[in-house]
């Protein structure tokens, strides 16, 4: 698994300005702004996004979208041993099924 470069928080995004930045992974950011949010996806995290889970932009929403980052980078998180990860990992799983059929 490559290692990955932590960055900075977003200052600006396609929602707003955010209220709150939260790393989640290095380079793999989760926003609030007032109006929405999501994951924020550092370059170098969207060039790494399978294929057939990349958006265009490197921004995925907290409707459906945030499903596809979880997915994407599963591995990952479940290393990281947050006890409600495995909830988290099951809507992820339950969210890109039914909104995002491939």
């Amino acid at each position: 698994m490559p290692a990955f470069t932590s960055t900075s928080a977003p200052v600006h995004t396609l929602w707003d300005t955010p209220d709150t930045a939260i790393q989640r992974l290095p380079g793999i950011w989760f926003v609030t702004t007032p109006s929405h949010g999501g994951f924020v996806l550092s370059d170098e995290r969207q060039v790494a996004m399978p294929d057939a889970l990349r958006l265009d932009s490197i921004y995925y929403e907290e409707d459906v979208n945030w499903s596809l980052v979880i997915v994407g980078f599963e591995t990952e998180f479940a290393a990281l041993k947050d006890p409600l990860f495995d909830i988290e990992r099951d809507l992820a799983h339950q969210t890109a099924r039914h909104w995002r059929p491939m």
